[in-house]
């Protein structure tokens, strides 16, 4: 039998709860670094279906203005700050504002993108961009802004789809000025809503992006990772506050 005191016992706890903090709060600044590095970044989701591809991108707004056909007429307001209520009204042209002088092509052949939509959203409250699901939501919600807002505080989202008849095969967009070097660019290809492939790019001469063909999974198994984690951080809660329990009510343990 190991006795020991409610005290000892007491300070147990309570460095183990300091530890679990300690390790919430790394996780927290982990996550926000994580997502200034995505504000900062390019990010491009292609989502293949049976006979079409949806593409979606998002960039700080400034990009978009350097490498597209947008101009910084197009999304402000007459003092100069972005004009929210009117990109939120405009979005199908100013898509193709921003796409003019952009090719495409599925392994190597010409194809046609169509506007869906284009949004601008304030960098301090992002939007998710992980899923197509995610995707069409940011390119939809119109944000609602108290005061004025620069251009540099705000990241574009935009949207397109093409129906080539297929959706396989290499895609390569060639923008009409070179992006920026050393972007941050992260790619996602979905095949029938799952995530097939994601990884870094660098852009190529000219501005060229290309999207190898990746062949579609089946993962049905992905959620479960997520799903282990979390209930193990609930179980040492738990755990935590039943031996406290135990430790408090008859001062001693065996």
């Amino acid at each position: 039998m190991i006795a020991s005191s409610p005290k000892a016992c007491r300070v147990a706890t309570a460095r183990t709860f300091r530890a679990l903090v300690f390790l919430a709060c790394t996780v927290v600044a982990a996550v926000h670094a994580s997502v200034s590095v995505a504000q900062a970044r390019m990010e491009v989701l292609v989502s293949r279906g049976a006979d079409g591809i949806e593409l979606y991108l998002a960039m700080p707004t400034e990009e978009a203005l350097r490498s597209s056909g947008l101009t910084e007429v197009d999304l402000l307001d007459a003092d100069g700050f972005v004009d929210f209520d009117g990109v939120s009204a405009n979005g199908a042209r100013l898509t193709d504002l921003f796409w003019q002088g952009v090719v495409a092509r599925l392994d190597g052949q010409d194809i046609a993108f169509a506007p869906l939509s284009l949004m601008v959203h304030p960098l301090n409250r992002p939007m998710p961009f992980r899923t197509p699901v995610d995707a069409a939501a940011a390119i939809e919600v119109c944000t609602y802004v108290e005061g004025d807002m620069p251009l540099s505080a705000t990241r574009l989202y935009v949207g397109l789809v093409a129906t080539p008849g297929t959706s396989r095969g290499a895609l390569a967009l060639e923008f009409p000025a070179a992006l920026s070097a050393g972007l941050n660019i992260r790619a996602r290809d979905f095949t029938s809503g799952l995530l097939q492939d994601s990884r870094l790019l660098e852009p190529g001469a000219g501005g060229v992006l290309r999207f190898e063909d990746v062949a579609p999974r089946d993962d049905r198994t992905g959620w479960l990772v997520p799903v282990a984690l979390v209930t193990i951080v609930l179980a040492l809660i738990a755990l935590l506050a039943l031996r406290w329990r135990v430790s408090a009510a008859s001062g001693h343990e065996v």
